[in-house]
């Protein structure tokens, strides 16, 4: 039976930071993904071989040091390049529109999902492997799949939605885990979102003159993205229609959302007045169920005393309330740098990637 160094259950942002610092350390790391792919929330739906839509999150726009310097990375690589056009803002739909231009808004014309695919390229994941309870045996611990396989490793990081880390730990018995790290991870709520994908006709017109219109405050949108905008030599007219966490909620616990799409649609024409959007020439819709977190801890991850190191991290774990992506990535950084403390201790050199400058 192998046991690893470090297990990490998740391959989203934090998930796969952390997964390619400590590859690169030098310990062995595996991932578990309960999906067929990375990226997490950055997620990119291929509808065919033409077609991709970014249905998780639209663009990068860092920040910080850090999110900034990981931006240069994926620029040198030809992975990111930036956005242009208008973006159009309004409260709700019939309010006035604040019109502007993009400002260092960076995509992936292949879909943002590459920006996982890149950090993901080096690192042993599992995908299809949900972790379903934890224990810890002989100083190391068992992660049990649904698959009824079992994983073994000398450390743990939880890199999945809080609520859904909240299920995983209470499988753990209380006395193995610090209570105060549980109440932190039982206290964070998220807001659900709808992401209608849709494609037009060739032939429709007028095209927008816009390629992104953000509503802040209406009962049913919350972001039309022109998706096709990003792409080179798009097929059709595609966008991302993302919904209001309140018209979310009257579909959480709905397995058809198809009654959903023509009340979308119906609120994106009076938006935008594009009366052929409401005729796609085909659809998807997916539920988000852990969106946007309702608030972020002052930690940027946490770390117990358990008797094997654990630690937790995601883009809930960070005092900012910024780009989700880029906290994601510096939860991701310092869940390694505590690892690594708890372990051998690695030196991490000075000009690290994704590290700052100093």
């Amino acid at each position: 039976m192998k046991i690893w160094d470090i297990a990490i259950i998740g391959a989203g942002m934090s998930g796969l930071t952390s997964a390619r610092m400590l590859q690169d350390l030098g310990y062995s790391v595996v991932v578990l993904e309960k999906s067929r792919g990375v990226g997490g929330r950055v997620a990119t739906r291929r509808i065919s071989d033409s077609i991709r839509v970014d249905h998780g999150a639209c663009y990068f726009k860092p920040k910080g040091e850090i999110g900034l310097r990981f931006l240069k990375t994926l620029i040198d690589q030809e992975i990111l390049h930036g956005w242009e056009g208008e973006y159009w803002q309004t409260n709700h739909v019939g309010a006035d529109i604040h019109k502007s231009q993009f400002n260092n808004q960076y995509i992936a014309k292949t879909g943002m999902s590459a920006i996982a695919k890149y950090l993901a390229s080096s690192v042993e994941i599992l995908f299809q492997k949900r972790a379903v309870s934890l224990s810890i045996h002989g100083g190391n611990w068992q992660i049990f799949l649904d698959d009824k396989d079992t994983i073994t490793a000398k450390s743990l990081i939880i890199a999945i939605p809080a609520p859904q880390a909240a299920i995983l730990l209470k499988t753990i018995p209380p006395s193995l885990i610090d209570s105060s790290l549980l109440d932190i991870v039982n206290s964070m709520e998220y807001h659900p979102c709808l992401s209608l994908m849709a494609g037009y006709s060739t032939s429709s017109s007028p095209l927008p003159v816009w390629n992104a219109f953000t509503f802040l405050a209406d009962a049913v949108l919350g972001w039309i993205g022109f998706d096709s905008s990003k792409r080179h030599q798009p097929q059709q007219p595609v966008f991302c229609i993302q919904t209001s966490p309140k018209f979310a909620h009257t579909y959480l616990d709905r397995e058809d959302l198809q009654t959903a799409i023509p009340l979308i649609l119906t609120q994106s024409v009076q938006a935008t007045q594009l009366s052929w959007l409401q005729n796609p020439e085909w659809t998807q819709i997916h539920k988000w169920r852990y969106a946007f977190p309702t608030h972020h801890i002052p930690d940027t991850c946490l770390v117990s005393s358990s008797p094997a190191p654990l630690a937790l991290c995601g883009d809930w774990c960070h005092p900012s309330t910024g780009s989700l992506i880029e906290n994601a990535i510096y939860s991701g950084i310092t869940t390694t740098q505590a690892i690594n403390q708890q372990l051998f201790n690695y030196p991490i050199p000075d000009d690290y990637f994704l590290l700052e400058e100093n």
